[in-house]
């Protein structure tokens, strides 16, 4: 599945490990209050708010892209 511009906009802002560690600490904490989550580079994108393994999930998608 193709990117959305909003989220290839944020694949394409974040070059480095350090600027995607800089975006996931700028995230709310997921604390998953209604049960547990486990959200896709999609889903983190989408609700702006990220877990650990969902941070590092994120990460490994953005990173990817950049090889």
């Amino acid at each position: 599945m193709a990117f959305t511009r909003a989220e290839q906009s944020l694949v394409d802002r974040l070059r480095t490990p350090a600027a995607v560690q800089s975006w996931l600490r700028s995230l709310p904490y997921n604390w998953e209050k209604d049960g547990e989550t486990l959200r896709s580079f999609r889903g983190v994108v989408r609700l702006g708010t990220a877990h650990c393994l969902e941070a590092a999930l994120a990460a490994a998608v953005i990173l990817g892209q950049h090889g």
